[in-house]
């Protein structure tokens, strides 16, 4: 299983290892909420958007663990429709946290796994062992995270060579399950932040992402 770092924003730490009391301490609050088929329960509303961004609920819905108190998130759309880079917005469940949504200006997928920060992104996911994934952006998916990523178009307002988005998440803690969701979820997570955001994806000779494809 693969240890699953935060971003920059969030501190060197990695949030699918958990404590062997935390794992206890878990095991019985869900075995009180479980039904006669020992199934974990979830007694909390998903939240309506993702950070803000306005997805199908089914997508991220997975990514939203067990419990009963309600999530507490940061949120993106207080930068809309100009959000930028180096923005990040995190869900916490009962104190745990289980996603974080980052942007970053990065010009490749190996200079967003090697960028400055307190955490070693790259020491925890090798860039040969990601799986791309289909669709109009450039995307990679490991177990507990998912990038994609464009050029943007040169412009005034714009100093940016390329603009990615990064999803981490904790949940589901199954590798081949985790995988399956953020391939599903990724380039519909880019599609909404880039609507959001100062970039339009087009030609840029900075960068290294593949110029987007026609969606439809």
């Amino acid at each position: 299983m693969v240890n699953r770092p935060w971003g920059p924003a969030m501190g060197p730490k990695h949030i699918r290892l958990r404590s062997h009391g935390v794992l206890v301490l878990l095991a019985g609050v869900l075995a009180a909420g479980c039904g006669g088929d020992g199934s974990a329960e979830r007694e909390y509303a998903v939240p309506d958007t993702l950070c803000g961004l306005q997805l199908p609920q089914r997508l991220y819905d997975p990514l939203f663990p067990p419990g009963s108190g309600s999530p507490d998130s940061s949120d993106l759309s207080r930068y809309f429709p100009y959000l930028d880079t180096n923005e990040s917005c995190s869900v916490s469940v009962e104190g745990e946290d289980v996603i974080l949504v980052q942007t970053w200006a990065a010009e490749s997928f190996a200079d967003f796994l090697q960028r400055p920060g307190p955490e070693d992104l790259a020491g925890e996911y090798d860039l040969a062992d990601g799986e791309p994934v289909d669709g109009p952006y450039d995307a990679m998916v490991w177990p507990g995270l998912a990038l994609a990523g464009t050029p943007c178009e040169p412009g005034d307002a714009v100093a940016i060579g390329s603009f990615t988005i990064a999803v981490e998440a904790a949940y589901p803690e199954d590798d081949e399950e985790s995988v399956r969701v953020l391939t599903e979820l990724i380039q519909p997570l880019m599609a909404a932040a880039l609507e959001q955001s100062v970039c339009t994806p087009g030609e840029n000779p900075r960068s290294e992402f593949r110029q987007p494809r026609d969606a439809g």
